[in-house]
């Protein structure tokens, strides 16, 4: 909670679960990650491309603006995406 700003101190000092949702700025060298990971018996070829060539020639185009609009889009939506899971289970 001492990590906490502003107003968001009270909010996360008072919740009975906090979750910290971290971002790694080094997008291509992440989707290069996915694609070895997660691709090498899931992805289609194409799949495989997009994330070994099309998505690092993208993200090295992104202005450091940019890359932090679409962190910070990404995160919002893996949050909600997480809020909504443990709604559905019941939990929060």
């Amino acid at each position: 909670a001492k990590l906490a700003y502003g107003s968001n101190f009270e909010q996360v000092s008072s919740a009975p679960v906090t979750i910290a949702l971290f971002t790694d700025t080094d997008l291509a060298k992440r989707a290069r990650k996915i694609a070895r990971v997660g691709g090498a018996n899931n992805f289609s070829e194409e799949q495989l491309q997009y994330f070994m060539k099309n998505l690092p020639a993208e993200f090295a185009r992104y202005s450091e603006q940019q890359v932090s609009d679409y962190l910070a889009l990404n995160a919002g939506l893996v949050a909600m995406n997480l809020v909504l899971a443990l709604t559905d289970q019941g939990i929060g």
